[in-house]
């Protein structure tokens, strides 16, 4: 009696269809979107936390609002450095996206 081959179980690779352009646009939109949940959650803190800190400040000192304007004025600043570090990341994915598809 002869044994024959048990039949492969792993389905054929994806990758055969696949393009290379294909493949880095999916990547691109990945790295995107991770940028874009790394900018809101940096955001959300460097909001968060002068204008609640200012706040606390203001209670403890009985000086209000000043340090909650403190607070909101830093906040603005943080903000602005979380938009520029962004837009360079993005750039930085733009640009190697930009190489990928003219080689």
């Amino acid at each position: 009696m002869k044994i024959s081959q048990k039949p492969a179980l792993t389905p054929p690779t994806a990758s055969k269809g696949v393009t290379k352009a294909h493949s880095s646009s999916s990547n691109s939109s990945q790295s995107v979107a991770v940028i874009a949940m790394n900018m809101a959650w940096q955001l959300a803190i460097v909001v968060i936390a002068p204008i609640v800190g200012g706040h606390f400040l203001d209670v403890h000192y009985n000086t209000s609002p000043a340090w909650t304007v403190a607070g909101l004025v830093l906040s603005i600043a943080a903000m602005i450095v979380v938009i520029y570090q962004t837009l360079q990341a993005l750039n930085e994915v733009n640009g190697a996206n930009d190489t990928e598809a003219k080689q």
